[in-house]
């Protein structure tokens, strides 16, 4: 984000696109996964049901850029974990593949 500032963008013209990434609902983690944390408001982002744990990454992305007020944020809500066109390897260790192939990201600048 910074090096797009300095090369002459502005918060104004920078559009976000959050892609296929696993969602809260299959990114279990750890009890003490947050006390390693070094985001200060994760705890706002931690679903607790029953006895599991999960992770909104989607929540976090969307609260940092928002501070560094990036105005056009879009979310393609797709799960890699649950939606078989996209690799996951969280799913793929679950599923005990020997492989769990890739995704790719890219950005680009106009």
């Amino acid at each position: 984000m910074n090096k797009m500032l300095l090369i002459g963008s502005s918060y104004n013209n920078i559009n976000a696109i959050i892609g296929p990434c696993i969602r809260q609902k299959s990114y279990e983690i750890q009890r003490d996964f947050n006390k390693n944390s070094k985001i200060p408001y994760i705890e706002n982002y931690i679903l607790k049901n029953n006895d599991k744990i999960y992770l909104n990454l989607v929540g976090i992305a969307k609260k940092i850029m928002t501070n560094y007020k990036i105005k056009s944020i879009k979310d393609t809500k797709k799960n890699t974990y649950l939606d078989s066109n996209y690799f996951s390897y969280r799913e793929s260790i679950h599923q005990k593949n020997i492989d769990y192939g890739r995704n790719l990201s890219l950005i680009a600048i106009k």
